[in-house]
């Protein structure tokens, strides 16, 4: 059976190093749009910085963003959200700021911070199209939260995550990790996977027909549900474990090959 839909996790897979997408990775995107295949950006990032690199691809959507909580389109119209509980987000909020942490907020459309540190500036270099928006702890009770992300150095994640399981409620939430300085709070039922699943029913496509790639764990569920899933070669070895496909680095064009793989008659 042939793909019709394919998911791209973003920061790790689509980009390189520099994060920017390689000529022969978009050269390979078009290729496959030429042939009927429809490509898709599926990331933890806020809508407005997917849809940044969507452009570059010309890919109009619909996308993931923020992990599967959002879903939306290449203009920006958002498909679906799902908010996480005020009150697990108030839980990260206090626990952030407690540790002294780094903490993100994101809604379906911005960022919000609650003060400048070297963690925030990072990030934003990392991701320069955002505009910040810093509020105090009062003013999380109007905001419609998408996730939150608590930043820390690599080796004291396993920590934070063992002392949040204890303090959220998991039947409205779940933890995952972007990257190994990334631990994200999600609401629960909420994935790239739930999200590929959403988007590929509302156009039609079964399971079989549908692709995905990435290289965390925040890519697990997507990867796992796919009808061809794949994985880059920088990837956790719990992601490759369960991967149809190991295509080189994000350095080395991996997604390239992996769209030509897809490309074929499955």
């Amino acid at each position: 059976m042939s793909i019709k839909l394919v998911a791209i996790d973003l920061d790790g897979t689509l980009l390189n190093h520099r994060k920017e997408i390689p000529f022969e990775v978009a050269q390979a995107v078009r290729e496959a749009g030429a042939k009927g295949i429809r490509v898709m950006i599926a990331s933890g990032r806020l809508s407005v910085s997917v849809r940044h690199y969507a452009a570059q691809l010309e890919l109009n959507g619909p996308h993931i963003c923020c992990n599967g909580a959002d879903i939306v389109m290449g203009n920006g119209e958002i498909l679906h959200h799902v908010e996480l509980p005020l009150s697990e987000a108030r839980v990260c909020a206090e626990f952030a700021l407690e540790h002294g942490l780094q903490i993100n907020i994101y809604t379906a459309t911005e960022v919000l911070f609650f003060d400048r540190s070297e963690w925030t500036e990072r990030y934003l270099q990392r991701v320069p199209h955002l505009n910040p928006r810093f509020i105090d702890l009062p003013e999380l009770e109007e905001v419609s939260v998408s996730k939150v992300l608590l930043m820390d150095h690599a080796d004291r994640i396993p920590l934070h995550r063992a002392q949040l399981t204890g303090l959220l409620n998991h039947d409205l939430c779940r933890i995952t990790e972007s990257e190994p300085e990334y631990l994200e709070v999600l609401p629960l039922g909420v994935s790239k996977g739930a999200a590929l699943k959403r988007v590929a029913e509302s156009l039609g496509i079964q399971q079989q027909e549908t692709a995905a790639i990435g290289d965390y764990m925040n890519d697990f569920e997507m990867v796992e549900w796919a009808g061809f899933g794949g994985s880059m070669e920088n990837a956790t070895p719990a992601l490759k474990s369960i991967a149809k496909l190991v295509v080189s680095t994000n350095d080395n064009n991996g997604v390239a090959e992996f769209l030509a793989a897809v490309g074929e008659d499955r």
